[in-house]
């Protein structure tokens, strides 16, 4: 939307309205068209992840941008035209009454500005350059050309990347579960007290035996108790603290004379076991004379970071995967475990779909004017490029950011995040769009071998016109040669150099001609 503005207040305000529009979307619609392909392109992909919500969010989001393209390349156009026909008949902005176009005499400042027609060049029809504009222009541009600026922001663009990419390696994986509730939540008094009292141990973790088993087989029974070893010689496992019915059936079996070693009399007992014993009614499945499936717990501990838990996660399904018994692990926290494969927690890597939009919509801008721009040199499109857009860049920048700004007094971590990450990828976008991209167009233009006008340069002293004219030939030459083009231009000083030459040869032989009458006289 500021991006049209701009290049519709630099339209002339002579032309009709059609005309100043399509110079508008001729100048604007490309742009636009490029960062809305970009953001719909970020959010498809983000369809691409297992999380639901995440899919549905990407998809109404992509829609959301499609239409807002449409309605900025239709609506906001017809409004742009009424707004013309509205200066066209020098009416207020506001109250769309008829206003002077010159101010009154004895009228105050604050009356011209508020009640007197807009400013602009009654001659070029132009309007007045926006002071913004004119510092891009005039001030920021060429500072930013300038060759020692040049080699401080790559030196700074090499320090943004290293400690970028030290950044990556400082990233945590997980989430902490009491940022999804508001600070002032229960739920984050509970976590707090739990980390503060007992985190010297971690989740009890459930150890099933998915599949009817014979418990009364000895040899079975072995392989079942190597598993149990095996757990237990897990760093992340406290050897002391086991907790299985199993363990203490055979100490209910010791203490009444059973045989265990037979499957009646183990599963004739059970029942009766399981009576005196309640504790462990629910660990077995125990219905119509079979047991379908049991479970066991074991102790973690130093668990203290979403890594220890990921890890812990980890050794714990490998070691009952290698397992000889069906065996299955859980604790109902490893819902949240399961996602710390994911780079960022969740939260933060929804938001950073959001923001891959806004990363590119600045630097594509900035790229797409100077590229279209007709500037001799390289340094000279670069500034043209700020000047054009480097205040509706900056425009759509505080916008944006004032759109979220409330969110950082938010209690809710997740508006927190939000307002961070999305303050960062604004402020590092824009920082790219109106210095460090400017920056490296004008060295991947000199690349390509375009020539540049060097002003700031002494002047050379004058020289003998056919070493001048001799000169600009071969220079242009050369040039042509190297980028594999013919111009006119050359042709043009081709033949005024052989026209020289023949007048230079059609002198001397005058000289001569003249200088023999004399001998021979």
């Amino acid at each position: 939307m500021f991006i049209l503005i701009s290049c519709w207040q630099q339209t002339s305000v002579h032309d009709r309205v059609e005309t100043r529009l399509s110079n508008t979307y001729k100048e604007a619609a490309i742009s636009i068209t490029i960062t809305m392909l970009t953001d719909m392109l970020a959010f498809y992909i983000g369809l691409m992840t297992p999380f639901r919500s995440v899919r549905s969010f990407c998809l109404y989001t992509s829609t959301s941008i499609l239409f807002c393209y449409i309605y900025s390349i239709t609506f906001f156009g017809a409004f742009l035209v009424l707004n013309g026909r509205r200066e066209n008949s020098n009416k207020h902005w506001l109250t769309c009454k008829a206003v002077p176009e010159e101010c009154p005499v004895g009228q105050s400042k604050w009356y011209e500005l508020c009640c007197v027609g807009g400013a602009y060049d009654s001659h070029t029809g132009t309007e007045e350059v926006q002071p913004m504009n004119h510092f891009f222009k005039k001030y920021y541009g060429p500072f930013l050309t300038k060759s020692w600026t040049k080699v401080f922001v790559i030196v700074l663009y090499c320090i943004y990347l290293i400690i970028s990419i030290s950044g990556c390696f400082q990233i945590q994986e997980g989430i902490d579960l009491r940022n999804l509730a508001a600070d002032d939540s229960y739920v984050v008094k509970y976590y707090d007290n739990e980390k503060a009292y007992f985190s010297e141990y971690g989740p009890n973790i459930m150890v099933v035996i998915r599949r009817e088993f014979p418990y009364w087989d000895e040899k079975y029974m072995s392989d079942l108790e190597t598993c149990i070893v095996d757990f237990k010689n897990l760093s992340v496992i406290e050897k002391d603290i086991f907790t299985s019915w199993i363990k203490s059936y055979k100490y209910y079996s010791n203490h009444t004379k059973l045989n265990l070693s037979t499957e009646d009399v183990f599963k004739d007992n059970l029942g009766t076991f399981l009576r005196f014993y309640s504790d462990f009614k629910q660990d077995v499945n125990f219905t119509n004379n079979s047991i379908y499936a049991s479970r066991f717990f074991i102790q973690t501990v130093n668990i203290s970071t979403a890594l220890d838990e990921m890890n812990m996660l980890n050794k714990l399904r490998e070691t009952a995967q290698k397992c000889h018994v069906p065996l299955l692990v859980y604790h109902p926290a490893f819902i949240y475990h399961d996602q710390y494969a994911v780079i960022v927690n969740t939260i933060s890597m929804i938001i950073l779909v959001i923001c891959i939009g806004f990363s590119v919509d600045f630097s594509a801008h900035i790229s797409y004017a100077f590229v279209s721009n007709k500037k001799p040199s390289a340094n000279e499109k670069a500034v043209e490029a700020l000047f054009n857009l480097g205040y509706p860049i900056l425009q759509g920048a505080v916008s944006t950011i004032l759109g979220v700004v409330v969110l950082s007094a938010s209690k809710n971590y997740i508006f927190r995040t939000f307002f961070k990450i999305m303050f960062l990828v604004i402020f590092f976008g824009l920082f790219h769009g109106l210095t460090f991209i400017p920056v490296f167009l004008t060295f991947f233009d000199m690349c390509s071998g375009t020539p540049a006008k060097n002003k700031s340069g002494p002047e050379e002293p004058p020289i003998d016109s056919k070493v001048t004219t001799t000169f600009k030939v071969q220079k242009s030459t050369k040039m042509i040669d190297k980028v594999g083009r013919v111009t006119s231009v050359v042709v043009k000083l081709q033949s005024y150099e052989n026209t020289f030459l023949r007048q230079k040869c059609g002198i001397k032989l005058l000289f001569l001609f003249s200088l023999r009458k004399k001998v021979f006289s």
